[in-house]
């Protein structure tokens, strides 16, 4: 397959457009930072909340694809498909997690832009809330994997091991990121610089994984 239609594959994948998105929201943060120029921080600024708007238009009812992820996942444990049940529960508790967090994200758009009479700035909050309570579990759940392969392959340095690392780093990353703005930890108050550079290191980590897979 060729480089061309490798981009073309990824370009058409949602998650490979928004992993772009976010690498160039992240680095439109970062260059604002730096700058000592206050007409580009304001463009470069705008640029990345404009960047945030049509990331959550293509999330836009995603919820109901998570809805039918926990109804499956639900059905395997009750089927006893599911190896680990306590696993297979955190999973279920992932996916929650990541819906509500699309289902709040819906809704502060609708009332940023006055379509439901809400408050979108608490909606915003609430959302970021599920987001960082699914990657609490989404860390724990790729920590889990890691040792899980280390103890069947003897290492956790072969492709696959390092494929999962970085996963759970991307997952991490993403974690600063909503703890930032929860503030669980009222001490962790890092710059647009570092949420920014968490960011692009997130997507980037994506991105490469997403474009492992166009040659599939």
């Amino acid at each position: 397959m060729s480089a061309q239609d490798r981009i073309v594959k990824l370009l058409k994948t949602t998650d490979g457009r928004d992993k772009l998105y976010k690498q160039a929201a992240g680095a439109c943060k970062i260059a604002a930072y730096n700058s000592a120029d206050k007409e580009t921080v304001k463009k470069l600024n705008a640029i990345a909340k404009s960047i945030g708007d049509c990331r959550s238009l293509m999330r836009m009812c995603k919820w109901i694809q998570k809805h039918n992820e926990v109804v499956k996942e639900v059905d395997s444990i009750n089927q006893g498909k599911v190896a680990n049940v306590n696993k297979g529960y955190i999973k279920v508790f992932r996916i929650l997690a990541d819906m509500g967090y699309i289902v709040g994200d819906n809704l502060q758009w609708l009332g940023k832009y006055g379509l439901l009479t809400l408050d979108h700035k608490t909606m915003a909050m609430r959302s970021k809330v599920f987001q960082f309570w699914g990657y609490v579990a989404a860390c724990y759940l790729q920590a889990f994997e890691i040792l899980i392969h280390a103890g069947k392959a003897g290492t956790f340095t072969d492709k696959d091991g390092k494929a999962k690392i970085l996963k759970l780093v991307a997952d991490f990353c993403d974690l600063l990121c909503a703890l930032a703005t929860v503030g669980y930890i009222p001490s962790f108050q890092p710059t647009s610089r570092t949420t920014g550079t968490l960011a692009l290191i997130s997507a980037t980590i994506a991105t490469r994984t997403n474009w492992t897979n166009t040659s599939k």
